[in-house]
C-alpha cells in the first residue's frame, strides 16, 4: 500500500513533473559555476602567443655579430683582463697609424710609451664609462643624454689629456719645465678637438647601444682618436713653435 506522499504524487502527475523540473533546475544551477570555473582555468593555462622581436642592428651585422658576442661574453667573464688587453691593442694601433701616416721612421720607444700609458689608464677608463652609464639617469631621456655627454666632456677630456701628455713627457725623459710646456701646448688643443669629435659619438652610444657594448664600440672609435693624440704629442715635441699654447 502506498504511503500518503506517494499517493499524492501518483494521483497528481503535475506535482511529479514539477518536482522533476525543480530538481533539473537546481542541478543545472549548481553545474554552471563549475563549468565557468573550468573555462577560467583553461583560459589561464592557455599558452600566450609571443610576438616576434626584431633583432637589434648589432645582431644583424653578419661576421661582426660573432665578434660582438665573443667580446660581450669575454667582457662578462673577465672584464678587467678584456678591457686591459683591448686598451693595449687600441693605443698601439693608434700610435702605429700615427707613425705610418706621419711618414716618419718607426720609433718603437714611442710605441712602448703609449703602451705604458694604456696600462696605467685602461681599468680607470673602463670604470669611468660604467659610472657614466649607471648614473645621471632621469625621467627625461634628453636631459639624461645631455648630462652624460656633458659630464664626460667636462671631466674626462681634460683629466685624460693632462695624464696622457704628462706621462709622455716623463717617459721621454723631459724635465719638469719641458713636461709643463708639453701639457700647456698640447692638452688644450686636444680638449677643444674632443668637443668636436666625441659628443656625437658618446650621445649615439648612450642613446642606442646597450651598456654591455659601450666599451667595444668606443674602443673601435678610440683607435682614430689615439692616432690623433699621438700625432699631436709628436708635433708638440718636435715643433713647439708651430703649436703655440692656447687657453680654454
Amino acid at each position: 500500500m502506498l504511503s500518503m506522499p506517494s499517493q499524492r504524487l501518483f494521483l497528481n502527475p503535475a506535482m511529479r513533473f514539477a518536482n522533476v523540473s525543480c530538481k533539473s533546475t537546481f542541478s543545472t544551477t549548481v553545474r554552471r559555476p563549475q563549468e565557468l570555473q573550468k573555462a577560467i582555468n583553461s583560459a589561464a593555462t592557455a599558452p600566450t602567443p609571443i610576438a616576434a622581436v626584431r633583432p637589434a642592428f648589432w645582431e644583424r651585422l653578419g661576421p661582426l655579430t660573432q665578434f660582438f658576442r665573443w667580446y660581450s661574453k669575454s667582457n662578462t667573464q673577465r672584464p678587467y683582463l678584456t678591457q686591459f688587453l683591448s686598451s693595449l691593442a687600441i693605443f698601439c694601433t693608434g700610435d702605429l697609424a700615427a707613425q705610418y701616416f706621419g711618414g716618419e721612421e718607426y720609433d718603437y720607444k714611442r710605441t712602448l710609451r703609449v703602451l705604458a700609458i694604456s696600462a696605467g689608464s685602461s681599468i680607470i677608463i673602463f670604470k669611468w664609462f660604467l659610472f657614466i652609464a649607471r648614473n645621471f639617469n632621469y625621467s627625461n631621456k634628453l636631459l639624461t643624454l645631455i648630462t652624460k655627454v656633458g659630464v664626460n666632456q667636462i671631466v674626462y677630456a681634460p683629466v685624460f689629456g693632462t695624464y696622457y701628455f704628462t706621462l709622455q713627457g716623463i717617459l721621454s725623459g723631459d724635465s719638469a719645465d719641458q713636461v709643463w710646456e708639453r701639457v700647456k701646448v698640447a692638452m688644450p688643443r686636444s680638449v677643444i678637438s674632443s668637443w668636436m669629435f666625441w659628443p656625437p659619438i658618446t650621445a649615439t652610444t648612450f642613446a642606442l647601444v646597450p651598456p654591455m657594448y659601450h666599451a667595444v664600440l668606443l674602443a673601435c672609435v678610440t683607435t682614430g682618436w689615439q692616432a690623433y693624440l699621438s700625432w699631436l704629442n709628436r708635433k708638440s715635441d718636435k715643433e713647439p713653435a708651430q703649436l703655440k699654447p692656447i687657453s680654454l
